[in-house]
Order: structure tokens, then C-alpha cells, then sequence
């Protein structure tokens, strides 16, 4: 359980307006590797920082054949706009679409964003929050008002469970070979360049079956895990090296 490396492939940002010549690129490393990632679907986009082409009529359908194919499909907040200045409880940045809101303004967004992932038949058991910034406010929604019983984030080694939510650990942006421990590479599609989707096509065909193919196990298997003194050191030595930037 505690000796071996796992990694997870993030795709964040899918939305109507993404650049969908550089998500079918991905998409096609992640078939030919047998990779199945987890996506932040934006239920209702409403930053104009995510419109890369006008909107795609197909936009549903196109997350239904992911989860059809197996991809987990994460609940990537609502509409993926800033409303605070404030980092919450894993302090990455110093923005947030949650982190500050009251329980009402929280509880709102949340659950209209399950209600357009039920309407177009899309199943989701995992929160990733925009800016990775929320609070615990933010966790007792998701636990108390919907389905949802994991979050992606967390500086840790392994998933913990923590406001009665079990934290999948979000560590890293770049690929590298770890030892031990379950990764979280983020990447997104809509900005990477061509030798950032190279990089990507070799790691994930050197290293395919060390990916987890269903994020879901790991609920299972760590469901009762407490987060541990490790962990916490590891936690402290990010936010040391990496402290949080405000940032636009």
C-alpha cells in the first residue's frame, strides 16, 4: 500500500471554448498509452481567459465518450470565475471561486454545478477546485448536499482523509519519476506548447502502467487513512519553497 508509486494525469479546464485541436492531441496519447485521466469539466464557464475558439455545439457528448472510455470526470467548480483574494485551506494562490464565500454562496454554485453534470448524464465522485482554493466551508458542502467523497488536492504523499472528504494529493505541474507515493501531474491542454505535449507522450508511454486507471480504488483504499507526520512535513516544505503568490 506504501511502497509503490502511482501517478494520476490532471487534465484541467475543458470547456466549450477550449482549444480542441490540443485536447485531441492528448486524447490520443492517453488512448495509445491506455492512460485514463482525471478532467476538470467547467460546468458553466464564465472566464474569458478559457475562450481559446468559439464554443463547440458537441461540448456534452464529447465528455460523455471520455466517461464512456472510463476518464474520470472531476466537478471543476462552476463557472471557474475569482471571487476572493484568499488561499483557503491549501494555499497555492491567493485566489479563489470558493475560499471566503458563505455556506449559501457555496452551496449555490455547487449544487448548480451538479445539477448541469446530471442533466447531461455525466457521474462525477471528485471536486477539483479552481486556483486549487477552497475552505472547509467549501468541504462541507460537497460532503453534506452532493454525491461527491473526494477532492483533488492536498501536498502529500498518499490520499488522506480530512473534513469527512478523502484528499487525492495534487503535487506537481512537471513529470519526474518518483519512488514512492501517489502524484498528481496537472497539466492543460488548452496552453501547452508542442514540446510540452512531446515530454507528455513519452512519460505517459514510458511510465503507462504506473498510472492509476480508476481514481475511484483509491477512495477504497485509503478512505480511512489519516493524514500522517510525514505528510505534514512534506506540506510544510512546499509552502516553505513555494509560498503563495497573489496572482491574476
Amino acid at each position: 500500500m506504501f511502497n509503490q508509486q502511482r501517478y494520476i494525469l490532471r487534465l484541467d479546464d475543458a470547456c466549450p471554448t477550449s482549444n480542441w485541436k490540443s485536447w485531441e492531441l492528448i486524447e490520443t496519447i492517453c488512448d495509445s498509452s491506455g492512460i485514463k485521466p482525471l478532467v476538470g469539466v467547467i460546468p458553466n464557464n464564465k472566464s474569458k481567459n478559457l475562450i481559446f475558439q468559439p464554443p463547440i455545439t458537441g461540448f456534452w457528448s464529447q465528455v460523455r465518450a471520455w466517461q464512456h472510455k472510463g476518464w474520470t470526470i472531476g466537478l471543476h467548480g462552476y463557472d471557474h470565475t475569482i471571487s476572493t483574494k484568499q488561499g483557503g485551506l491549501v494555499p497555492v494562490h491567493l485566489k479563489s471561486e470558493f475560499a471566503g464565500l458563505n455556506i449559501d454562496q457555496q452551496k449555490e454554485k455547487i449544487l448548480n454545478g451538479t445539477a448541469i453534470f446530471k442533466r447531461h448524464k455525466i457521474n462525477t465522485t471528485i471536486f477539483i477546485a479552481p486556483a486549487n482554493s477552497f475552505d472547509q466551508v467549501t468541504c462541507d458542502v460537497l460532503s453534506r448536499y452532493t454525491t461527491i467523497r473526494m477532492i483533488n488536492a492536498g501536498i502529500s504523499y498518499y490520499p488522506f482523509k480530512r473534513y469527512n472528504l478523502v484528499w487525492i494529493p495534487y503535487q506537481l505541474s512537471q513529470f519526474s519519476k518518483k519512488k514512492f507515493g501517489v502524484w498528481t501531474f496537472t497539466i492543460n491542454p488548452n496552453i501547452m506548447t508542442t514540446s510540452q505535449i512531446e515530454m507528455l507522450s513519452d512519460f505517459c508511454h514510458l511510465y503507462a502502467h504506473q498510472f492509476v486507471s480508476d481514481i475511484d480504488d483509491l477512495f477504497h483504499q485509503y478512505r480511512n487513512r489519516s493524514i500522517s507526520w510525514f505528510d505534514k512535513r512534506l506540506e510544510s516544505t512546499f509552502f516553505k519553497s513555494n509560498p503563495p503568490q497573489l496572482t491574476n
